[in-house]
């Protein structure tokens, strides 16, 4: 039975938790460590009862180590480990509408809603490998596993196992997210579109979406890719996005220098 002498004690108990924290809090907004790359940070972070947890190195650092991790494992390019939305920069309202657009989709995906793959084509230097991979490595933060391919890539893979292609196919449809990065005339033998088509069509099967770069015209993809390829990967053409600027690289050039 809780008695009054209990509920005082109880009342006292939680003001000294709460002094408690309030004072962890002070002592933590005055403890401040510099990072040579990314400035000041806090080494202590303040539980709901006021205990001062250690941080073991710079957040930001933290967040770019498991990214890289991330990255290494959908065997994303060096280059482009660090390929973010928030480091993609917008010069103009079309690149923010495409943005905008990309990072909806990636939520969709994301939450296993959207199931249609995309379509990013532009001309050389527009961003389209940047985007495609930080669509991949958000949906790699969620929770789903994820690869990143160049088309030579993928010819490569199949070359070296025309014996048992569809051994490499059933392993590139078995990932949730598969970023194709590049296509072009370059996939151009019967057997490579069939292959193409093949795996467009088992990962259309399974709902499992798939993201094609490239520079050719809409048109030229349709052929590369076979009609109902084509019609698979965007849902009948729904999911094409065009990156219709100059040169993204170029611009980046001229506001870093």
């Amino acid at each position: 039975m809780i008695t009054p002498a209990d509920t005082k004690a109880f009342a006292a108990l939680r003001s000294q938790l709460a002094a408690r924290s309030m004072d962890a809090k002070r002592k933590c907004a005055d403890m401040v460590e510099r990072c040579e790359r990314h400035g000041p940070w806090q080494p202590y972070s303040v539980d709901a009862d006021g205990t001062l947890r250690a941080q073991p190195c710079c957040p930001a650092c933290g967040r770019e180590q498991s990214l890289a991790s991330i990255a290494r494992s959908s065997e994303i390019p060096v280059r482009f480990a660090a390929a973010t939305f928030e480091s993609f920069v917008c010069s103009s309202v079309r690149q923010k509408e495409v943005l905008d657009e990309i990072i909806r989709y990636a939520h969709g995906v994301s939450r296993r809603e959207a199931t249609d793959g995309l379509l990013l084509r532009g001309s050389t230097g527009t961003g389209k490998s940047h985007l495609a991979i930080a669509l991949l490595l958000r949906c790699r933060a969620a929770g789903l596993s994820g690869l990143y391919l160049r088309v030579s890539d993928f010819m490569d893979r199949l070359r070296a196992s025309a014996a048992s292609a569809s051994d490499v196919l059933d392993r590139l449809a078995a990932v949730d997210v598969l970023v194709i990065d590049d296509m072009g005339k370059s996939l151009g033998t019967d057997f490579e579109r069939s292959c193409a088509f093949n795996l467009l069509d088992k990962r259309w099967g399974q709902m499992r979406p798939t993201v094609i770069t490239t520079n050719e015209t809409i048109d030229a993809a349709r052929d590369l890719l076979t009609p109902a390829g084509f019609d698979r990967l965007t849902g009948a053409g729904a999911g094409v996005v065009e990156l219709s600027w100059p040169s993204y690289r170029r611009a980046i050039r001229l506001v870093s220098g």
